[in-house]
């Protein structure tokens, strides 16, 4: 038998790594025994079986997205890999001349250009800032339509594999509150309590964006994980998708404020949210007085390069200097004490309409979110307001304990077993 050149064994490991020929059908097609096929190919079974699991697993997450949504994230994965393997190639062929000059080398200046070369590919193309090489519009116009894969490695091909996988799971972060939050908290809890909350949440804000002045009450008792979803990750979603938003989100104290603001912050000044989230960035610097740099202190932050802001005050307090695109009440009744006394009620009504609706902007929406004390208290007064006249809400009612068969529940069910069982609900009782 013939000498296999090295061109051949390439071309037909290339061929395999594409999965589009078996080893008996290249066997065949370069009139082989099959047995030699297979050790040339001897060691990528594997690698294309956990290529075949990651694909499974990228097409079964695309099909609990809309047609649209699928659409979109496919183009964007698309553009993406057509960029990484037009870059990777380019670093090859750079490679490749560094390599010839290292071979060639007469002095210490061929030998700089060497390591040079080949830390600049390691660290653009195959390493620490891919996403940047991809942001580059400038290169980008330039990118090939054919992905050609014959030239690279396999320890290539799994760092762009890696590199993929990131960008689907971005991708679907952006486009779906639920799994941002599982991206910024892998240790979330994730049930189908939260994932209502999600979805309505996003709806919410497109109907913010589409002008339709949306309001949102979301009834659920103490620690489900409502002001997790409510008051932290959806704004920081929020401003990721729109970084022009203002918000201001209030509570039953200042203190609780406060700390839901900083919360705020901590996400989007992690380094999974700029992955996530590019362009939407806050002053690495805390900055507490108007300067020409952005604010970002406990009470206000605002969104570097754009318009966007999110201010924190505690029910009762003054709220001046900005208006709200976006203004969300978690918990403005702190227990049942409070909920019981008719001043504090009064108290709490008189500043949602004296102080906190005027801030409204014309395409504004409101959340509010909190645990039924009493049924005069802002959401018993609102829902009369409806009857009124007044503005019309969206209302989601979750009892810690089902009233009546529900969708995802049999009545005398628990609203979050995954938290809480039923015992620990009884015990609270």
């Amino acid at each position: 038998m013939a000498k296999i050149t090295d061109e051949t064994q390439e071309l037909i490991l290339a061929e395999h790594k594409t999965g589009k020929f078996s080893q008996r059908e290249l066997a065949k097609r370069y009139k082989l025994g099959l047995g030699t096929i297979n050790k040339i190919c001897k060691g990528v079974e594997q690698s294309l079986k956990a290529t075949i699991a990651k694909g499974t697993q990228y097409n079964t997450e695309l099909a609990t997205l809309s047609e649209v949504e699928r659409a979109t994230v496919k183009d964007v994965v698309s553009d993406n890999v057509k960029a990484l393997m037009f870059f990777s190639n380019s670093a090859i062929k750079n490679q490749n001349l560094a390599d010839k000059i290292l071979a060639e080398s007469k002095n210490l200046n061929d030998l700089e250009t060497h390591s040079r070369i080949t830390a600049r590919n390691k660290e653009t193309v195959l390493g620490k800032e891919p996403q940047t090489v991809i942001n580059n519009a400038n290169v980008q116009r330039n990118v090939k339509n054919e992905l050609d894969l014959t030239n690279l490695s396999d320890d290539d091909l799994e760092t762009l594999d890696a590199i993929l996988q990131k960008q689907i799971k971005n991708e679907l972060a952006r486009r779906s509150l639920i799994r941002f939050v599982t991206e910024i908290n892998p240790n979330y809890q994730v049930g189908w309590f939260n994932t209502a909350i999600a979805n309505a949440l996003m709806r919410f804000y497109y109907d913010v964006m589409d002008g339709k002045q949306p309001r949102l009450m979301i009834f659920a008792p103490p620690r489900s994980g409502k002001s997790e979803l409510f008051s932290r990750a959806f704004p920081a979603w929020a401003f990721g998708k729109n970084p022009n938003l203002q918000m201001i989100a209030s509570s039953y104290s200042s203190n609780l404020s406060t700390r839901m603001n900083r919360d705020v912050q901590r996400i989007m000044m992690s380094d999974t949210y700029a992955d996530i989230f590019p362009e939407t960035k806050l002053n690495s610097k805390r900055v507490v007085t108007a300067t020409q740099n952005a604010l970002r202190n406990s009470e206000i932050f605002e969104i570097v390069g754009h318009a966007g802001a999110y201010r924190s005050a505690g029910v009762g307090g003054g709220i001046t200097g900005m208006g709200a695109d976006i203004s969300i009440i978690d918990d403005p009744i702190k227990d049942a004490a409070e909920a019981n006394s008719a001043t504090f009620r009064d108290r709490v009504w008189d500043w949602y309409v004296t102080t906190l609706y005027t801030r409204l902007s014309p395409k504004s929406g409101v959340l509010l979110g909190m645990t039924r004390w009493h049924e005069d208290d802002l959401a018993g007064r609102l829902i009369k307001e409806i009857e009124n006249g007044g503005d019309k809400w969206q209302i989601l009612s979750f009892p810690a304990i089902a009233e009546h068969d529900e969708e995802h529940r049999k009545e005398g069910e628990v609203l979050h077993p995954e938290r809480y069982d039923i015992e620990r609900y009884l015990d609270r009782k």
